[in-house]
């Protein structure tokens, strides 16, 4: 079997919203990020229903399970968030998880 997740994997479409200091934006950080999502979404081409799995980084309180709901995801495969600012990690986990479910 091959290491590789080409086929398998994409982050397709990027999305933010307007920064702000802590505790300063008009909005809630849960409303912030289901924005940026969406616009990833329309960056990638994609539904946000067909997104499957969430990587996130540091502590915010954006719930994968909160945000799925609230996009009307299908089904959610796969949620981590990682400390710090190492946004690579939660992706080679995602990486190792679906290399361990297509194992025969």
């Amino acid at each position: 079997m091959s290491n590789t997740m080409r086929g398998r994997v994409a982050i397709a479409g990027v999305g933010e919203t307007a920064y702000y200091k802590r505790g300063e934006a008009p909005e809630a950080e849960f409303k912030l990020a289901l924005d940026a999502i969406i616009a990833a979404c329309a960056d990638a081409g994609i539904a946000p229903q067909d997104v499957d799995g969430f990587a996130s980084y540091s502590n915010d309180r954006s719930d994968p399970s909160r945000l799925s709901a609230a996009l009307g995801c299908k089904e959610l495969r796969f949620a981590n968030m990682q400390g710090g600012v190492v946004v690579v990690a939660p992706l080679l986990r995602w990486q190792m998880q679906l290399q361990r479910s297509t194992r025969v």
